[in-house]
């Protein structure tokens, strides 16, 4: 049965799929003059098949929109992952929805529709695994660009410097290929071209005290010094939440108090003021907390402390993206900190 959403007027634009292309929007001659040549990409869940009972596990759709002769054009293009050409037959495993059909030997896990990530002159759609996915800017085509990490995990927001032209990324980065999810080594890395899209390259690593499960940063931050990233993890639920699917049914976010420092490599102010180019340190606030995005990142001037704008959340915020959980009155108090 598919999800029908008409009725639920709270819903808003979740768990509703979209398909519009509209050209040459006339307006204000003011406002073309100020935005003529702009072009501006979202990307959102803009697709719900059969199954899909979650908000982010809508496939990934890229909404482009470009100004010019004050008008504004505005397309939108799925991206074509197995789960967007095959989702009939295979089966969809995200992080709420799942499996859809158990008896397919095709796995649909592909769906990067977290956010944008313009690098090295190419569009990157993101999400806190590797499974990333590309597409052209001009024309919304899906490419063949993958990403080389030696974990299962990665960030869907990297900390980048546009100024320097780099992006670094923090990732598990366990010796032995069994310990995918599962493990305690810790890396902060450079992200760069490859031949098959991009790889990653560590200078920082640091381990933690136990295995933790699937690892992830959702959004490290930057200083002109260091990186910064709030460690987070999942853990099992017991029991499992029986009326969902996907990882969400099984797991859920653990709050955590560490967090891994590094030096940013390389940097002349690091030289300058003699900092070690090989710092890293794991770090332990005085709450404990899931870190839904890093807002801001800066060096105090008075002594050099790092000090960091978050907006944290409880293990309990994810499950506030099912529809039930949309039906009804946000409880903040249960999925903010």
């Amino acid at each position: 049965k598919r999800i029908d959403t008409s009725s639920e007027p709270r819903l808003g634009f979740f768990l509703r799929s979209t398909n519009l292309t509209v050209k040459h929007i006339p307006i204000s001659p003011e406002l073309g003059e100020l935005l003529d040549g702009v072009v501006h990409y979202r990307v959102l869940p803009g697709k719900f098949p059969k199954g899909v009972g979650y908000h982010f596990d809508g496939l990934a759709t890229v909404m482009k929109l470009e100004f010019t002769d004050s008008t504004l054009s505005v397309v939108l293009k799925p991206f074509l992952s197995s789960a967007a050409t095959k989702y009939k037959w295979c089966d969809f495993f995200g992080s709420g929805s799942g499996p859809t059909n158990p008896i397919s030997p095709l796995i649909c896990f592909q769906n990067p529709g977290v956010n944008l990530l313009p690098f090295d002159s190419k569009l990157w759609l993101t999400i806190d695994t590797n499974a990333w996915g590309q597409m052209d800017k001009r024309t919304l085509e899906t490419l063949n660009g993958k990403v080389t990490t030696p974990g299962q995990t990665l960030n869907a927001h990297p900390a980048c410097d546009y100024w320097s032209g780099e992006c670094f990324v923090q990732h598990p980065c366990n010796r032995q290929p069994d310990l995918r999810v599962v493990g305690s080594r810790l890396c902060f890395s450079h992200l760069l071209p490859s031949k098959t899209g991009l790889r990653t390259k560590a200078f920082a690593k640091v381990r933690l005290n136990k295995n933790v499960l699937l690892q992830h940063s959702h959004s490290p931050c930057l200083t002109p010094n260091y990186v910064v990233s709030k460690i987070d993890r999942f853990q099992f639920r017991n029991p499992f939440n029986s009326n969902t699917g996907g990882l969400l049914k099984v797991a859920k976010q653990a709050m955590s108090n560490d967090w891994f420092i590094a030096a940013r490599p390389h940097t002349a102010t690091n030289k300058k003021k003699g900092r070690r180019e090989n710092f890293a340190r794991i770090a332990n606030s005085n709450v404990s907390f899931v870190n839904n995005h890093f807002i801001n990142c800066h060096e105090r001037e008075v002594d050099g402390a790092i000090v960091v704008d978050s907006i944290p959340a409880t293990d309990a915020y994810l499950d506030s993206y099912y529809l039930a959980s949309l039906k009804g009155p946000p409880n903040w108090k249960k999925n903010i900190y």
